[in-house]
């Protein structure tokens, strides 16, 4: 199952070295790389920062300045640089590589949020229903992709699918827009 982030900014946590689990050292090390614990991420929705380390007010602001960032940007630069002055260069790559794994993380999060605003759009146009009552054509053209009427067998489950999904998707668009031609939104 694949799980999503439930909000579009990390939770930054103080957490002494002394409490980290071995999973924790695990990302500290292999993955990030780090020789020891500055900062990181644990792949959910916390970063957690060690209280240990000099500066680490100034830090904490400067990471939630960072995550708050889309793209990669004069702003966020200079919040790398000021970082890195701080701390080392271990812990300024690993956070780059923190920030790009939250923007990514966001971006699915994001893409999930418009898919299941698409498909309420969908079911409050009623295409839910109308495609129920579409399932002799919708399983026609899904045959013909699979090639049923091929004088040879290619057993082409995708190309069945992509047909019964661009008739779909050709029922969405002109339901969405004879709703736009109405004066409705498009959603």
């Amino acid at each position: 199952m694949v799980k999503l982030i439930t909000k579009k900014q990390p939770e930054i946590i103080l957490k002494k070295e002394e409490l980290l689990e071995s999973r924790h050292w695990i990302i500290i090390h292999n993955i990030y790389k780090m020789k020891h614990y500055t900062i990181f991420y644990d792949y959910r929705e916390h970063i957690f920062v060690n209280p240990g380390i000099e500066d680490y007010e100034r830090i904490l602001e400067i990471l939630q300045s960072i995550f708050v960032c889309r793209y990669i940007n004069n702003k966020l630069e200079k919040l790398f640089v000021e970082l890195k002055a701080l701390t080392d260069k271990e812990t300024d790559s690993a956070v780059l590589t923190m920030w790009y794994d939250w923007r990514e993380s966001v971006r699915k999060l994001e893409l999930n949020e418009q898919a299941n605003a698409a498909l309420k759009a969908a079911k409050s146009n009623c295409l839910y229903c109308k495609s129920r009552k579409q399932k002799d054509i919708i399983k026609e053209l899904f045959d013909i992709g699979f090639g049923l009427y091929e004088p040879k067998a290619e057993c082409n489950w995708q190309q069945g699918a992509e047909n019964a999904f661009m008739y779909g998707y050709l029922m969405g668009m002109k339901a969405n827009s004879s709703d736009v031609a109405k004066g409705g939104a498009m959603t």
